[in-house]
């Protein structure tokens, strides 16, 4: 998953460069295409990340060949201690 993460992220970013007209000190730079941005240019780039939808901005970037996705449930019982000990055979009183 880290080919489309990082595709999509890449084209965030320059959409957000080419809106802003730079990119901050602490993203990664573009082929020195745009200047470091000032307090003014990094706001503007920060909104333009966050308001710039990936689906409707990068829609070039291939979907992953393979991944794996695990999904979990948690489910919460009350346990019966003598029951299960009696089932399987374990001595309740063993350290008394």
């Amino acid at each position: 998953m880290a080919l489309q993460a990082g595709c999509l992220f890449e084209c965030q970013l320059t959409h957000a460069a080419s809106l802003c007209g730079c990119v901050p000190w602490d993203y990664p730079q573009l082929e020195g295409v745009y200047p470091m941005c000032h307090f003014r240019g990094r706001s503007c780039f920060e909104k333009a990340m966050i308001k710039s939808s990936t689906v409707d901005v990068c829609n070039d970037c291939p979907n992953d060949c393979s991944g794996i996705s695990y999904h979990y449930n948690i489910i919460v019982k009350d346990t019966d201690i003598n029951e299960v000990c009696v089932k399987h055979g374990v001595l309740l009183n063993r350290f008394d």
